[in-house]
């Protein structure tokens, strides 16, 4: 067992931390081989229940199994993740092949997200989990599923485990894109065959940035302690952020015949915020390109969330596993914000205080067991609740309440069961077969309202998920995958507090379907084909002159992915992938039938570079390009491209890293939206939509520092 683990890793290009690179094999892997149907545990539901002896390496373990459950499925390991700047957690996800990640706002706020033809928002179609926790926020008031990771420290994510597409029975209530989990610990370093289990980092930027990191952890990286402060002024005008961040994890702890785990995050951060710009102010000069039209843009952030998970091995019969994980967690929102300027109120303005409070946690049964030879069971049961406080307010320039605009507290709730069945009829054949029930009750009370009439609204909602795939691979070079699921989008709270034209009070769904094939022609290239198509019920747009997530009819989309993996040597690694999408509304009954669904940008490509020497050299170069996207009223955006880069050198216990951002330090006009705004006080201005923009970073450097003992 441990020369196939090794073999495995001798094909992947290692960290000193020992993290293989995105590909799940290499042509020397064989389709019933043990390193491959092995189940990590924090796995189960992507991988084969089964499960390794102590002896087998941890690091294949993880790094390979659930990557075989598609063709574009995959987990990036610390080596990808470093290879790149990334200012927080949510910049990680920068690194996932066909991912655009664009933050309009500044770094406190949630950035919007684009994958596979979606556009996802803020994280109403891209589904984020801890550990299987999950991290997006229902019925956010700045936009659904909204996900916030500044509580989340990037160097304690060990590696991200991502599948594109709702075909996983794990996969939750916003996978409709896609799935990203953060797998939280630390990968050990070693010195004259001493652990070392101490790390402290100073970073210094171009910005203005100072960030304190210090981290202690096990030998084995599994428990760690991790905290952080930073402050940073931003590289334009309203773009400054202060943040605290805590992250402590335990782990291999007996308990009841089976070992228990936990995670603990907590994190509080003030920033600014600077709006988006009106492109035709920016071109005649009005306005500087990272300037604001105010300086009241602000926001603040607070959050709390842990997890214990036990599980057990044999708990019942020989070869199963159970598995429970509870989670609770505590939020707290408010943004100060002014897309529209002076169109609505001339003379006190369209400024806006959302307030957004949760509390609340969940739970999560996982049972595998194998049946009978070459097939086996997976099954579990899920339950979530939170309370919910919001509210959005008119202020005027000192941030005065002047009117209340929505106002609503409620209870929201999902619950449901899932099943299914891993069948391998022959060594080269693997079917998993499944099904989700998923329910989710609802009760919203609209506390503007003056009557108690029609004030509150409630509903319980169900719906099925069916999820399939097959994996086929009939010799060492070539596999080919199929796969097919229906993904689930909740409801809003507001949509049942009181009227709400723009908002369905039901379940939004998705049928998508994948085929895949995975080759290596040599042993040091693997290339990945994946065509996909997805059928929605209902598209969400966030319409910024009510500043809120409207609901539009059904479309659908149709795409292909290519994926390059190349190892040149062993401590070389590149990658390029390339995303084409086409985008359409298909309900015969809407006005735009057939046209381009806005925002989605058509054809999106990377580029990855990583090295790492042994001499102790190390870096990375990532390319993105973005082709222009469609946008409303027959609009379109410009072209992005960009370069990032790090360097880095290490030399025993000490090292240096710089990470560069926009290397060519072109003027990137990262989110580009459409619809009517007004700045000149005083004055009636027209409701007719232009383009606005919103910056993306000019060239900057940040440098650490670090040691480790």
């Amino acid at each position: 067992m441990k020369r196939v683990a090794l073999s495995l890793l001798a094909m992947c290009m290692v960290t000193p931390g020992g993290m293989p690179s995105a590909f799940a094999q290499s042509p020397t892997d064989t389709a019933d081989a043990p390193a491959i149907d092995a189940l990590a545990p924090d796995q189960a539901d992507a991988t084969d229940p089964t499960d390794e002896p102590d002896d087998t390496l941890r690091v294949t373990v993880r790094a390979n199994l659930p990557r075989t459950l598609t063709s574009a499925t995959m987990t990036l390991g610390r080596q990808e993740l470093d290879a790149a700047p990334a200012r927080n957690a949510e910049e990680l996800l920068r690194q996932v092949p066909g991912l655009t990640l664009i933050q309009h706002g500044s770094e406190g706020k949630g950035h919007q997200f684009f994958l596979r033809g979606f556009d996802a928002v803020h994280g109403a179609d891209l589904e984020l989990t801890l550990g299987g926790v999950p991290l997006n926020e229902w019925s956010n008031i700045h936009g659904q599923g909204y996900i916030d990771l500044g509580v989340v420290l990037p160097e304690v994510v060990e590696s991200m485990h991502v599948i594109k597409g709702p075909f996983a029975l794990h996969q939750g209530l916003f996978g409709m894109a896609g799935t990203v989990d953060y797998r939280p610990g630390v990968s050990p370093q070693y010195l004259d065959g001493q652990a070392l289990q101490s790390h402290v980092a100073l970073t210094g930027g171009t910005t203005g940035r100072l960030r304190l990191f210090g981290r202690h952890a096990s030998a084995d990286g599994a428990s760690f302690a991790a905290a952080e402060l930073m402050r940073d002024a931003g590289y334009g005008q309203q773009r400054g952020i202060e943040r605290a961040t805590l992250n402590a994890s335990t782990s291999e702890l007996r308990l009841a015949g089976g070992r228990l785990s936990t995670f603990f995050a907590a994190g509080a951060s003030r920033f600014e915020l600077p709006g988006t710009l009106r492109s035709p102010d920016v071109d005649a000069g009005r306005i500087g390109f990272y300037d604001a039209y105010e300086d009241v843009g602000r926001g603040q952030s607070a959050r709390a969330l842990g997890a214990a998970t036990w599980q057990r091995r044999g708990a019942l019969t020989s070869g199963d596993m159970l598995r429970l994980r509870v989670d609770g967690a505590a939020r707290d929102l408010v943004l100060f914000e002014n897309f529209t300027g002076y169109l609505d109120d001339p003379v006190e303005g369209d400024r806006t205080r959302q307030a957004h409070r949760t509390f609340g946690g969940g739970a999560d049964l996982f049972y595998s067991r194998p049946l009978i030879e070459r097939l086996s069971f997976v099954g579990g049961a899920h339950l979530r609740g939170e309370h919910v406080t919001q509210s959005e307010r008119g202020v005027d320039a000192e941030l005065a309440t002047t009117s209340t605009l929505r106002a609503l507290r409620g209870v929201q709730s999902s619950f449901g069961a899932r099943a299914g069945l891993r069948l391998q009829p022959t060594s080269t054949l693997r079917l998993d077969l499944g099904a989700r029930l998923d329910a989710a009750f609802l009760r919203a009370t609209d506390t503007t309202s003056t009557s108690t009439t029609d004030a509150t609204g409630q509903n319980l909602l169900v719906a099925a998920s069916p999820r399939a795939s097959a994996r086929y691979k009939p010799n060492d070079r070539w596999t080919f995958f199929a796969a097919y699921g229906r993904g689930l989008r909740p409801p809003e709270l507001r949509a049942f507090a009181g009227a709400s034209d723009e908002l369905v009070a039901a379940f939004s769904q998705s049928h998508a379907a994948e085929l895949g094939a995975r080759v290596f022609p040599t042993d040091w290239l693997g290339i990945t084909l994946t065509g996909f198509a997805t059928l929605l019920d209902r598209e969400i747009f966030f319409d910024h002159l009510s500043a809120t997530t409207i609901e539009l009819p059904s479309s659908r989309r149709l795409g292909a992915e290519i994926f390059l993996d190349i190892h040149p040597t062993d401590w070389m690694h590149l990658s390029g992938d390339l995303t084409w999408v086409d985008a359409r509304f298909t309900d015969p009954e809407f006005s735009n039938l057939n046209q381009p669904v806005p925002q989605v940008p058509t054809l999106t490509a990377g580029a990855h570079w990583v090295v790492t020497h042994p001499s102790g050299l190390g870096g990375g170069l990532r390319f993105l390009a973005v082709a222009p996207r469609n946008l409303p009223a027959g609009a379109r955006s410009a072209p992005l491209t960009r370069f990032d880069a790090t360097l880095g050198y290490r030399w025993r216990r000490w090292q240096v890293g710089l990470e560069l951002e926009n290397l060519l330090n072109q003027r990137l006009r990262e989110g580009e939206y459409v619809y009517a705004s007004h700045w000149q006080q005083g004055t009636s201005g027209s409701r007719l939509p232009v383009l606005h923009q919103s910056a993306g970073p000019p060239f900057n450097a940040r440098l650490t520092v670090s040691a480790e003992f």
